[in-house]
């Protein structure tokens, strides 16, 4: 579900709409109906959509639950990286086969430091609001994020995937094919990567890091899904205080962030009819919730369900 609210002289009409799944596969429903209203002169104040949900400590470094607004995402893009040789059977294997040179490639890029690290304007305000609640090295290096820029990128990615995903474009390989019989070498073999771009890097030069890279192995590279730049939505609007100040009166508890989400979502196309683009979801969710999104057991607590009706409603009631 997206709720759009288009901003008119005597406040916010709200429209309510189901677009068609399809968020991280491509959104072609979404992408049709925002060309659509784009048509039709429609423009919304607001569109919130599914994203960052209230986790305990999101960044490292602080004993708090934040409830984590996505002002943006990540650039989703899938590569085909494809090695090829003349064959043969396994009994007399030749030495760099393309599984081998695919393997040493996708070896080279998970523990070589491929991309850039960067700090943006929206991680610099997420982590003035954790500071306060941070200790140690990790409050000191909040506190002073903007003064201390070079050194902020250079630690802070360390500390764990999550922390790495924020300040860097990252690579996941997800696929792969090789021959089809047990015994035989094939001539031609293939992995994909699901890269997700900074707003920084960017498409281009993500690009061009990971080129270098397989040019090496005499792989090949092929963009089968170049995605869409997504907006960043400001988080000093009107609109994105409504989110907040929703959120701090129904969960008093909660530490009220803007971060860049990792994941696609259908709202990408939207900045096209709107400003004010948000990723939110208003369930309370533990690390094995968490990292059980889109895997096995995928779950939230029913009891979270009426206190999340309860936040569409006042943002409804808001407007």
């Amino acid at each position: 579900m997206h709720y759009a609210f288009k901003w008119v002289q005597t406040g916010f009409n709200v429209g309510l709409y189901q677009f068609q799944r399809g968020n991280e596969t491509g959104g072609e429903g979404s992408n049709a109906i925002s060309k659509a209203l784009k048509t039709k002169g429609v423009h919304f104040s607001m569109v919130i959509d599914e994203g960052g949900m209230m986790v305990k400590d999101p960044i490292g470094g602080s004993d708090v639950i934040c409830a984590a607004i996505g002002v943006g995402e990540k650039r989703a893009v899938d590569i085909k990286f494809t090695a090829k040789s003349h064959g043969g059977h396994a009994s007399t294997p030749s030495k760099n086969t393309p599984l081998v040179r695919l393997g040493k490639f996708m070896a080279e890029i998970d523990t070589k430091n491929v991309f850039k690290s960067h700090l943006s304007d929206t991680l610099v305000e997420a982590f003035k609001i954790v500071s306060p609640y941070a200790t140690g090295i990790k409050k000191f290096l909040f506190e002073n994020a903007r003064k201390l820029k070079p050194i902020v990128e250079f630690i802070v990615p360390r500390v764990s995937s999550t922390a790495n995903a924020l300040f860097k474009t990252t690579i996941a390989f997800t696929r792969a094919q090789g021959s089809e019989g047990n015994n035989v070498l094939p001539e031609e073999a293939y992995v994909i990567g699901n890269m997700r771009c900074t707003h920084y890097q960017g498409l281009k030069s993500s690009l061009k890091a990971v080129e270098k890279i397989a040019n090496k192995y005499d792989i090949s590279m092929e963009v089968i899904s170049p995605g869409i730049k997504s907006s960043v939505s400001s988080h000093e609007t009107p609109e994105y205080e409504l989110v907040k100040n929703t959120i701090n009166k129904l969960f008093p508890d909660v530490l009220v962030l803007p971060y860049i989400q990792n994941g696609a979502s259908d709202s990408r196309f939207f900045s096209r009819v709107c400003d004010n683009v948000f990723r939110f979801v208003p369930f309370k969710v533990d690390n094995e919730q968490l990292s059980s999104v889109h895997g096995l057991n995928e779950n939230l607590n029913i009891k979270d369900l009426a206190p999340a009706v309860e936040f569409y409603k006042e943002i409804i009631k808001g407007t």
